[in-house]
């Protein structure tokens, strides 16, 4: 059974050190919406966001729900909001590193 099943998973140590977007190290094994790292023993699920036209994302038990699309969907309308204003600066060098990859 694949984690893009959607259902809630239990974090392995083999998911500590799984390649995650991108990353071969597990670094990037956080919940995509409060930034915690996940430990072994965790409960957190990859939410399909294709359906709203976002990129897909893991979550932790903590801000999952059935308005975690929702919240996702706010927290990319915020940063728009930021990386055309005050946090250009961060979205300018974000797209140069993008670009480069």
């Amino acid at each position: 059974m694949s984690f893009t099943d959607q259902k809630p998973r239990i974090a392995t140590k083999d998911d500590l050190i799984a390649p995650w977007s991108g990353y071969k190290d597990g670094s990037h094994f956080y919940c995509n919406l409060c930034g915690r790292s996940f430990i072994e023993g965790d409960t957190w699920r990859w939410v399909y966001a294709g359906k709203i036209g976002l990129v897909n994302f893991k979550v932790c038990s903590n801000c999952d729900g059935d308005d975690v699309l929702d919240k996702w969907k706010k927290l990319w309308e915020e940063w728009e909001v930021l990386a055309q204003g005050k946090f250009r600066f961060i979205a300018t060098r974000l797209k140069e590193c993008e670009d480069r990859r």
